[in-house]
């Protein structure tokens, strides 16, 4: 990594800056500093905490502003703002999506924030919340001729078979809390959903077996789409985290185009990722999507997708996009396998045994933290609880 020189962007002051929140998605914002530091693109990091993990990599010369507590405000925002004007010139800045919580925190101040040349880096409220809340997704899906898992009807508990995943109708909780699906397989997991969840807030679906797959955009203002796929091998139980990975192209080309053009057809703008379950007969069935950056990002990077570079280009950079994909590259997230080994969650596995643990072989030298620029990281990372 090269040395950061604030004065090497004075020549681009027309050009935005991107502003990212840390201490949140951390696997995604480290991928977003390496790409944004491998373009020479001017960011800046708005930290949250002393244990914000970020600190600990190469990237800790970047934050611009600490917030003072858990909830998103206006002044602070605007103190980052300038301070990252200050720092690097670019007068014109661009908040990168990262966080659920933020980016909702964040429409309410879209319109003062334009006043001072920052703009969020997502489509209208309407259409996030629409493709983000997994009720509503259910719709969408079926608009795109890639359906939702069958709905499962129940008044309580009781009307309930195993196995079955139940979902939030809104992804926030009317204290602000994020709410989170629940797969619900074994008696103990059934009676955790009972103790923890309040049944009203939410629905329930099917447990659909089989491949799982992300599907993942970049959809550009000027209705360019920049794509790729993923098969997921590994992943932290309860539905948690993906951890191993492999960058693959998706069996059916259609299913993508189908989400393309619907995203297009809708004035979409931004990162998206869609997840996929094919079973074993070939359906494929749509389990959600995160109308933000994702935690695996950093295998659209290895793998040159290209997508990091469609959102720079849409934001005004000329950069050089990959010539094709690196098809093949793999994702890891060992910190991911232990955290979930010591706390009890388990791992779930989405292939046989025997090719799990070989792809979990050839993907540990991918670790996402395993680089030159995050080793405090990797280390910190992987005894974390």
């Amino acid at each position: 990594m090269e040395p950061h020189d604030p004065n090497r962007t004075q020549a681009n002051r027309s050009l935005p800056g991107f502003l990212l929140f840390s201490g949140t998605n951390d696997r995604a914002l480290i991928a977003l500093c390496r790409g944004l530091d491998g373009h020479k693109i001017p960011f800046g990091l708005i930290g949250r905490g002393q244990n914000d993990l970020i600190k600990r990599s190469g990237y800790a010369d970047r934050f611009v502003l600490e917030r003072k507590g858990e909830e998103l405000v206006f002044e602070e925002v605007l103190h980052a703002i300038h301070a990252a004007k200050e720092r690097y010139g670019a007068e014109r800045w661009v908040i990168c999506p990262t966080s659920e919580y933020l980016n909702l925190a964040l429409f309410s101040m879209r319109a003062a924030l334009r006043t001072h040349q920052v703009d969020i880096a997502t489509c209208d409220e309407a259409l996030y919340r629409r493709i983000s809340n997994k009720s509503s997704f259910r719709e969408y899906s079926t608009l795109v001729q890639v359906p939702p898992p069958e709905l499962l009807e129940a008044r309580s508990f009781t009307d309930l078979t195993l196995p079955f995943v139940a979902k939030p109708k809104t992804n926030l909780s009317r204290s602000g809390k994020i709410l989170y699906p629940y797969l619900v397989r074994t008696l103990a997991e059934l009676e955790r959903f009972k103790c923890e969840a309040d049944f009203d807030a939410f629905y329930f679906e099917e447990f659909v077996e089989g491949e799982s797959w992300y599907l993942l955009f970049y959809v550009a203002q000027d209705g360019k789409v920049v794509h790729g796929a993923q098969r997921n091998y590994l992943q932290q139980g309860t539905g948690k985290s993906i951890v191993v990975a492999q960058q693959k192209p998706f069996p059916e080309s259609d299913v993508p185009a189908r989400y393309s053009e619907r995203l297009v057809m809708d004035g979409y703008r931004g990162f998206i990722m869609v997840e996929i379950r094919r079973t074993q007969v070939g359906r494929s069935v749509s389990i959600e999507a995160n109308p933000r950056c994702w935690g695996p990002l950093q295998l659209t990077i290895d793998g040159g997708m290209g997508l990091l570079e469609a959102f720079l280009e849409d934001h005004g950079y000329s950069t050089r996009s990959p010539m094709k994909p690196s098809i093949g590259r793999y994702y890891c997230w060992s910190g991911g396998v232990v955290q979930a080994l010591r706390t009890g969650k388990g791992l779930d596995r989405h292939s046989s045994r025997s090719s799990t643990l070989w792809k979990t072989l050839c993907a540990l030298p991918s670790d996402v933290y395993a680089r030159s620029d995050a080793w405090s990281c990797f280390n910190t990372d992987l005894w974390h609880v």
